[in-house]
């Protein structure tokens, strides 16, 4: 063998057996070019014994039908656990009658309650209604935050269930 010959050989024996070693560590990809069951759940699934594509994919979907069963849960379809926004009201209402009193007290004191009342009913009206809103918004973004995490919590439940099943068909799952 010549000298360029064994060193490309030499050279070239390392990457071919990684290459290897990297391909039966690598999730294989769907037949159809979709994502796999797995991975439409954010499952990276490993085989362990050299399993085929056609059988992991096979094993992905019965653990899938088996997860869905098990866990009671479909993540294709969430349950609906929207959380309501619980809306105050009444924040006009009352600002108007706390502003009326304390622009009464001021206006008493400069000599014309009556005048004094209704500008502080009015500051008071709208510092109410500012309030109710900002109130209202807060209540809204809480309720977002719940019925986010409730989903969540929904597919972290399933993804455990498909994680064992995948995992007892000799897969690793990440």
């Amino acid at each position: 063998m010549t000298r360029f010959k064994l060193t490309t050989v030499i050279l070239a024996a390392p990457i071919l057996l990684c290459n290897t070693y990297t391909r039966a560590q690598t999730p294989l990809p769907s037949s159809n070019g979709l994502t796999t069951p797995a991975q439409s759940v954010g499952l990276f699934v490993f085989p362990q014994k050299n399993q085929t594509a056609a059988v992991q994919q096979q094993d992905e979907v019965s653990c899938y039908a088996a997860s869905k069963q098990a866990s009671g849960i479909d993540p294709a379809h969430l349950h609906n656990t929207t959380v309501q926004a619980a809306q105050s009201t009444g924040g006009g209402a009352r600002g108007t009658v706390g502003g009326a009193a304390g622009g009464a007290a001021i206006g008493a004191i400069a000599g014309d309650a009556g005048k004094g009342a209704a500008i502080g009913a009015t500051v008071g009206l709208l510092h109410g209604l500012r309030s109710q809103q900002r109130s209202n918004e807060q209540a809204q973004q809480q309720a977002a935050q719940q019925t986010a995490a409730n989903q969540q919590a929904q597919i972290n439940t399933f993804k455990r269930a498909m994680t064992a099943c995948l995992e007892s068909h000799n897969y690793s799952v990440k």
